[in-house]
């Protein structure tokens, strides 16, 4: 469950803990019109980054143009609960390295390559946010159903959670 409170002061650490609990989140693919694709996340937070394991041959991989280059991409993060939904924007590049692929690298990563951590298509990207749109909500049944009851018939609206843009570019982790 959300912390509003918390969720208001600092929404980028509720969307990385988000992403912590994802199995998956969905992330456009820059070459192919944004067309979205399911990835699993692995959070560093320290960096500030979340990073996803993908094939040189893949779609997404491809649409980055090449290994120095970063393309602007789009993250959408949901909440295992649904009371957190993000549209995250920023940057995507090749980060492959050894020690990186080691940090991150787990059985559910290796059932996707043949080869393993030698796999010569493996590839890691990291995706750097820059800003979201970010909405949140407390998903407490009880609570939604009183504010929904009380705005009703009226010219208030319920007020069952917030809606927020996230700069992540002046941002420490907690």
């Amino acid at each position: 469950m959300t912390d509003i409170a918390a969720f208001k002061t600092h929404p980028q650490d509720a969307i990385f803990k988000a992403a912590e609990d994802a199995v998956a989140v969905m992330l456009g693919n820059p070459k192919q019109g944004r067309t979205f694709q399911p990835m699993s996340p692995k959070v560093d937070r320290q960096a500030q980054v979340l990073r996803f394991f993908a094939a040189s041959d893949s779609d997404l991989y491809e649409g980055l143009g090449g290994e120095q280059s970063a393309s602007e991409v789009t993250c959408i993060v949901t909440a295992k609960d649904f009371d957190l939904f993000a549209s995250v924007e920023g940057e995507l590049t090749d980060v492959t390295s050894g020690a990186l692929i080691e940090k991150h690298w787990d059985k559910t990563t290796a059932a996707w390559f043949e080869k393993g951590k030698e796999d010569p298509t493996l590839r890691l990207l990291e995706f750097r946010p820059k800003q979201a749109a970010v909405w949140a909500s407390s998903d407490d049944q009880s609570c939604f159903s009183w504010e929904i009851d009380r705005a009703a018939g009226q010219a208030d609206t319920p007020d069952v959670g917030a809606r927020l843009t996230a700069d992540f570019t002046a941002h420490k982790a907690a």
